[in-house]
């Protein structure tokens, strides 16, 4: 498993353009939504930014 940290640099530099499409493929593949959670925590998830 790839692990992908906020504000990392990487080998293309600290804003990678396939850092960003992979942390976005594995978004789209693990949907936090989809994720059992407390009552707290669903409501986290279920947040957008403004």
């Amino acid at each position: 498993m790839l692990l992908l940290v906020h504000g990392a640099e990487n080998a293309d530099g600290p804003d990678s353009r396939a850092t960003n499409a992979a942390m976005v493929a594995h978004a789209a593949a693990y949907p936090a939504a989809a994720k059992d959670a407390d009552e707290f925590t669903a409501r986290l998830m279920r947040l957008q930014p403004p």
